[in-house]
């Protein structure tokens, strides 16, 4: 969007944040852009978007009908928050990996050498994540040491125990704070990490008891065993211990 503008002609200075007379911010056309990328509601996305395409003009307006609007169910925030991606959004997640083959290889190499070469760097990051695994098993978060969280004591990775600890952190201040849980659940953590969000460790919360590692996607289960179904899902009736 920002080659676009730029290739439209708008002037530098409409990229960079200013104020009016009255010393009000005006939004740049860059804020503008990643408000319409980072909108959290269907009502802020559509108001950001046009928002934008008022900034951007006519033929602004054109292209990200003709290039934005059919492909935002796969790039605003609004969507790719529920989709089961880990955190990751970039389009084109191969792209880490670049710089690691122009490591490893180059047009001089021999095909031999060059496979070699691969095969040592894959070993390679095979070792890191085991290592990473194994830290799961030393060691975990000192919020794990609780009750509802000692039959997850190095079953499940660090990570995921970090994410329900946030989890965790947050539905304890909606509750002591007097506050209730919505009925409707649309927690980014259960989409997108396969994690339970605060609406599934309630009831954990209120009769204090120990959290099951069935409230995550086996792949964060240590030792797990290989993942053989693509259909998981959780209830509120999943198995606590």
């Amino acid at each position: 969007m920002i080659t676009k503008l730029r290739a439209i002609g708008h002037p530098r200075e409409l990229f960079e944040e200013r104020k009016d007379a009255q010393g009000n911010e005006i939004p740049s056309l860059r804020s503008r852009c990643w408000s319409y990328i980072f909108a959290e509601s269907p009502e802020a996305l559509d108001i950001n978007r046009e928002a934008l395409c008022q900034a951007g003009g006519a033929l602004f307006r054109a292209y990200i009908d003709k290039e934005w609007r059919l492909k935002e169910s796969k790039i605003m925030t609004l969507f790719t928050r529920k989709y089961a991606n880990l955190g990751a959004t970039s389009s084109q997640r191969s792209e880490f990996y670049h710089n690691v083959m122009r490591e490893i290889t180059n047009g001089q190499l021999s095909l031999e050498e060059s496979a070699k070469r691969l095969a040592r760097k894959v070993l390679s990051i095979l070792k890191d994540i085991e290592d990473d695994e194994a830290s799961s098993i030393r060691d975990y978060p000192r919020l794990a040491q609780a009750k509802p969280f000692r039959l997850l004591q190095m079953k499940v990775s660090k990570k995921a125990l970090q994410l329900v600890q946030q989890e965790w952190t947050t539905l304890t201040e909606i509750l002591t704070s007097g506050q209730g849980l919505s009925n409707e659940c649309e927690c980014e953590i259960l989409y997108r990490y396969g994690i339970a969000c605060r609406h599934y460790l309630l009831r954990a919360f209120l009769e204090d008891i120990a959290l099951s590692r069935t409230l995550l996607h086996p792949r964060w289960w240590l030792n797990g065993g290989p993942i053989t179904s693509i259909n998981w899902g959780m209830s509120r009736d999943s198995e606590f211990g």
